[in-house]
């Protein structure tokens, strides 16, 4: 059953995720203004942006028509801006192209930069490709121009986090969040959050349960993978931010295992570092109709796995399954090709 209103600029559920929205965006941006807020000393930090490499003019100054990136399979676009310097950075999910090595396996994440507010751009990078798939890019922009970023190597050996003090000309040697001794040994889905003086550094993420890890020094190290969850649901982190007094948020939905009932939307809240968390209730949305309903309501838009014998669609459940077994529950889109197989 859907809301009737759902879709309505009147309804509650509408405005109460419109001011969610908002008050994650607005502390994310509070927190990229405040340079060196806080205390503590550093000392790995690498030469800086901040230099008068870029022209520094507002970015806000320069919003214009969209433009595609380049020809190339791209997805999962994160971007992060240095307002001091000018920077702007980019990070996306390559499906295509050039092999950044021999049996490196794609899709890839490419970086790229900007040192006139995304006028123009310099050429692609890869970001420290290796031979297992990439997705689920992050990145963030420190006050002193640091730039941090993480992505999905695979579910295994899965969330890695690197960083650069040169504006992206050179990267840090990845880090891996978890390892094959750690619980959880997969991951999926990272999200990035840094203070604005990046010493702070936290990655939620999921395997199956909501996690979270934390670095208090930079990205130099991290906190073994705190859970924040004590429930038998399916958790998927959507953003995240460090507010100015230090305080962590995290924006999560959580669904059932075979993603019927109601979904939640939720904030993840930790005021003491990221050692323990508390989540709140925001909203909660009800189950989406069957996908038979979209079909007919969409004609074209699908197309059954398989034909009536289903044959096709028995050897993918059983893919499906092998899966399961070897890394945990069903990934979100291995969830909805078994729901599409059943569209016949």
């Amino acid at each position: 059953m859907v809301n009737s209103d759902s879709h309505s600029c009147a309804s509650y559920r509408y405005w109460s995720r419109c001011i969610f929205r908002m008050l994650v965006l607005a502390g994310g941006i509070d927190c990229l203004r405040k340079t060196e807020a806080g205390s503590g000393s550093r000392t790995d930090r690498g030469p800086g942006c901040h230099s008068g490499q870029a022209d520094g003019l507002p970015v806000q100054q320069r919003l214009e028509a969209e433009r595609l990136w380049g020809p190339y399979n791209d997805w999962e676009p994160a971007i992060a801006i240095d307002r001091a310097a000018g920077y702007v950075y980019q990070l996306t999910t390559r499906y295509d192209g050039s092999e950044p090595c021999k049996r490196c396996a794609g899709p890839y994440i490419i970086f790229r930069r900007s040192g006139d507010g995304g006028e123009t751009w310099e050429a692609d990078q890869f970001l420290t490709p290796f031979r297992k798939s990439h997705n689920d890019p992050q990145i963030e922009v420190a006050g002193d121009g640091t730039i941090y970023a993480a992505w999905l190597n695979d579910y295994v050996p899965g969330v890695k986090f690197v960083k650069s003090g040169d504006c992206g000309m050179t990267w840090t040697v990845p880090i891996t969040i978890i390892t094959k001794s750690t619980k959880p040994n997969w991951s999926d889905k990272p999200v990035l959050a840094v203070s604005a003086n990046g010493r702070d550094v936290y990655i939620g993420f999921n395997a199956s349960d909501s996690f979270v890890v934390a670095s208090h020094n930079y990205g130099a190290t991290f906190s073994r993978p705190v859970k924040t969850n004590n429930d038998k649901r399916y958790w998927f982190h959507t953003g995240g931010t460090v507010a100015p007094d230090g305080k962590v948020y995290f924006a999560v939905t959580d669904y059932s295992f075979d993603y019927t009932g109601d979904a939640h939307i939720n904030i993840l809240k930790s005021s003491n570092g990221g050692a323990t968390w508390s989540t709140i209730r925001v909203d909660t949305s009800k189950e989406a109709p069957p996908l038979r309903l979209v079909a007919r309501l969409l004609p074209g838009l699908f197309r059954p796995l398989g034909g009536s014998g289903g044959r096709r669609r028995r050897n993918h459940h059983a893919r499906l399954q092998r899966r399961r077994h070897r890394r945990g529950p069903a990934t979100h889109v291995g969830a909805y090709f078994s729901r599409w197989g059943e569209l016949e």
